[in-house]
């Protein structure tokens, strides 16, 4: 039965037009087993695109869109194409080019490339990146940068090894133990390097003037410290994270006699002073030895009110002009700009220039007068100092000798101070 039902299946199916395949049969004159594969499709392998014409960063050969994984200054080492740039903190978050701050805007300093604030940058006195002039405050520094800021720096007092100097020219072998403050930026990274100031106080007053005292700022009652100005200028970008070393001229004030002559700082300063700041802390100079601050002195600083000006002068600027390129001076000058040139002309130091000279002086100063016309008689004598250039002098207005002078000089200092080329 099961027969005669398959017979009569098959025929319907002939009937039908339908091909029945009972598997794989043997060539002809061969017999066994044979395999079932598929007709074999030709393997031709296609040439890969070189790539090497592109278009706005696509292939005119295959289309391909190149990822521009790889930058090189700026440009796609495959395609070539420019990054357009997406800066985020003065850094392009594509390519990482760093902004070469080109130019700024003249008011708010802000790059008008990638937007970040770039303090001036001054090269005879002109800005290379607006073309703008250095501005000096002649009566108040902003009131912002009179309160406490939240990034505040540190300060440490430390104590260095010196010479008696004054009672060794006499014979008299002597060495003791001073004292000074150091303002450390906020942020300070002992890996990094910083701009170094040296800041001296005046007559009677000791290495605890400038940094350690609120000091009075106006009639009014108001008190401010010069580390609250520092931290604000630097988190502003007024100026750059700046160490500022506090010392004293001399052991106490009772011996003040030994100490009248401002030259006698000097080797204190050379030999102890400026040693101590570059062995212990991160500056610019390799070593500390004199030669190695002369070969970074674009980065050292003096400043001085009163009798610290008059050690500026006869100390700092006379003796030490390998070491300091920048200079501030507040309400005094006590010697002869002839006194001055006979020194800094001669072959030793007449290859060091002079980045900047600032003085300033209260109008109801009692020190005003002689320190203008020592300032205009030196200007007038040497082809070094060249007002609008490389010095100014700054009579703020309504004070007198005293701190609100010279905190407005300093003010003035740090917005020039390290901006101005070599």
């Amino acid at each position: 039965m099961k027969r005669t039902v398959c017979l009569l299946l098959s025929l319907l199916l002939l009937l039908s037009g339908c091909t029945i395949r009972r598997g794989p049969q043997p060539a002809p004159g061969r017999s066994g087993p044979i395999s079932v594969q598929d007709d074999p499709e030709p393997t031709l392998e296609p040439t890969p695109c070189p790539h090497d014409r592109f278009s706005l960063g696509v292939c005119t050969d295959c289309g391909y869109a190149c990822p521009h994984a790889e930058w090189e200054e700026g440009r796609c080492v495959l395609c070539g194409e420019f990054c357009t740039h997406r800066w985020e903190e003065g850094v392009c978050a594509v390519c990482g080019e760093v902004c070469p701050h080109g130019r700024h805007d003249a008011d708010s300093c802000l790059c008008t490339e990638c937007g970040v604030f770039v303090r001036h940058h001054y090269f005879n006195s002109v800005c290379s990146l607006c073309g703008g002039e250095p501005e000096f405050s002649d009566l108040d520094i902003p009131e912002e940068l009179r309160v406490p800021c939240e990034q505040k720096g540190t300060l440490e007092h430390v104590t260095y090894r010196t010479h008696n100097y004054p009672a060794e020219a006499w014979g008299v072998m002597d060495e003791y133990d001073k004292s000074m403050t150091v303002y450390l930026p906020y942020g300070y990274d002992p890996a990094k390097q910083y701009d170094v100031i040296v800041i001296m106080h005046g007559m009677g007053y000791m290495s605890e003037y400038w940094l350690d005292t609120e000091q009075e700022y106006s009639h009014e009652g108001e008190r401010i410290n010069t580390v609250d100005v520092l931290d604000n200028m630097i988190a502003r970008g007024l100026c750059p994270p700046v160490i500022v070393a506090a010392p004293t001229f001399y052991r106490d004030s009772v011996v003040l006699g030994e100490y009248l002559s401002g030259a006698a700082f000097a080797p204190e300063l050379r030999n102890d002073v400026i040693p101590y700041l570059v062995e212990h802390y991160a500056t610019y100079a390799a070593e500390p030895t004199s030669e190695a601050v002369a070969a970074a002195r674009e980065h050292f600083a003096y400043v001085g009110l009163s009798m610290g000006s008059i050690i500026g002068f006869q100390s700092a600027l006379t003796l030490c002009l390998d070491l300091f390129g920048y200079y501030g001076c507040f309400s005094g000058f006590s010697t002869y700009p002839a006194n001055i040139l006979s020194v800094i002309d001669t072959e030793e130091f007449a290859d060091y220039p002079i980045y900047y000279l600032y003085n300033n002086a209260g109008a109801w100063d009692i020190a005003l007068n002689d320190h203008r016309y020592f300032y205009n008689d030196l200007i007038a004598r040497s082809d070094r100092f060249v007002e609008g250039e490389n010095t100014c002098f700054v009579q703020v207005k309504d004070y007198g000798h005293e701190f609100r002078t010279w905190i407005v000089g300093l003010y003035d200092c740090l917005g020039v101070f390290f901006a101005f080329t070599p």
